[in-house]
């Protein structure tokens, strides 16, 4: 299936959800001072979506969990294509386009 239509963060995110991922929470915790939990991270970027795996802030980045971010980001993105959307893979994001038709 193709999508011509352009991605919207909210269809992403709610594409992503569906496919029992978990989205990560952002909370402020005052001015400049925030902490997330794990998840996909979805946003409106030009013509494009941004989709970006955080990890836990309270965890510190390892090579472990830096290889466990790229296992995610590889999930959404076959969810993602699955679903009939383009996306360009580039290592720490992905960008979602519109599908081509006749793909």
């Amino acid at each position: 299936m193709t999508t011509p239509k352009p991605p919207t963060p909210q269809g992403i995110s709610a594409l992503l959800k569906r496919a029992g991922f978990e989205r990560a929470v952002e909370t402020r915790k005052g001015r400049n001072v925030s902490e997330n939990t794990a998840g996909f991270h979805v946003k409106a970027r030009m013509d494009t979506v941004t989709v970006n795996y955080w990890s836990d802030s309270a965890e510190m980045p390892t090579t472990k969990t830096i290889a466990a971010g790229r296992e995610m980001l590889a999930c959404y993105a076959a969810d993602i294509r699955a679903a009939g959307w383009s996306v360009e893979d580039r290592k720490h994001m992905l960008i979602v386009t519109a599908g081509k038709a006749g793909q």
